[in-house]
């Protein structure tokens, strides 16, 4: 907890993981979701929330993959809307 308030603190933005070992909990981040919360940590600064806002910040970090990638997340039928 001490890390994620001090990322808090710092503004800094996160990535989140289920750091699965089996396939039926792939994807599944509730644990870390808990800690964010628990430090009232806000969800926009969350950078794996959606697709969207990952290839957004590859952008802004200059990745190529980030262009090459938005054409095919314009043409899929998914809202850009939070997991939490």
């Amino acid at each position: 907890m001490k890390i994620l308030e001090t990322v808090h603190r710092l503004d800094w933005k996160v990535v989140l993981s289920s750091d699965s070992h089996v396939h039926y909990s792939i994807g599944n981040v509730e644990a870390a979701l808990s800690r964010i919360r628990a430090v009232d940590f806000p969800e926009e600064r969350i950078v794996t929330m959606t697709a969207r806002r990952v290839l957004s910040f590859l952008g802004e970090h200059e990745k190529p993959v980030a262009a090459e990638l938005e054409g095919w997340l314009d043409s899929l039928d998914c809202p850009d809307t939070p997991r939490v």
